[in-house]
């Protein structure tokens, strides 16, 4: 009778300790709420959610004059021209990347493709005996056909990494985001 008495009382003082404890997220906004910022601090409890954050600065263009605004209204023409041939650009450039990746994969898989039916060539050349005995230099002549054409793949898939590589560069160069290149 005594254990179960001291087992009941046990458990009872373990459970108002538990329920006396605070979370450590509680302690951390207490914390926070005790200190003192140095400045405006922007977290997840204060940051706005449905209002713009505004850019700091004035929000109204001063008054101009009539001299202003015609230079003003030419420069805006000149700008919309310059959008629209930037956006040319920006569209010639992704067209020339997208061709350039359609043409790597497709000689990327050329490649894996020779490789692994060289792989089960040889493995059928060397796997028989008498195929190995009797068919040795037409072997040989198609060894040195498939390295043949094996560097030529690589030579022309590293062109065309090269030629994309370049392509990435004069588009950096003329100011088209690298987002249209990728």
């Amino acid at each position: 009778m005594k254990r179960i008495w001291l087992a009941l009382i046990t458990v009872a003082a373990f459970s108002v300790c538990a329920a006396a404890q605070q979370s450590l997220a509680d302690a951390a906004r207490e914390a926070k709420k005790d200190r003192k910022p140095v400045g405006k601090v922007y977290d997840n409890d204060n940051l706005p959610t449905t209002a713009t954050i505004s850019q700091s600065g004035p929000t109204s263009a001063p008054d101009k004059k009539a001299g202003d605004a015609k230079a003003d209204a030419g420069a805006a023409d000149a700008a919309s021209g310059d959008e629209a041939d930037k956006g040319k650009l920006e569209a010639r450039f992704r067209s020339q990347a997208a061709d350039l990746k359609k043409e790597i994969n497709q000689l990327s898989r050329e490649l894996d493709v020779m490789q692994r039916e060289h792989g089960l060539r040889a493995a059928a050349f060397y796997g028989d005996a008498g195929t190995r005995l009797r068919d040795e230099k037409k072997w040989a002549d198609d060894e040195r056909k498939y390295q043949a054409e094996l560097a030529d793949k690589q030579k022309a898939l590293a062109d065309s990494k090269a030629k994309l590589d370049d392509l990435r560069e004069q588009a950096r160069k003329a100011g088209v985001p690298a987002s249209a290149t990728e």
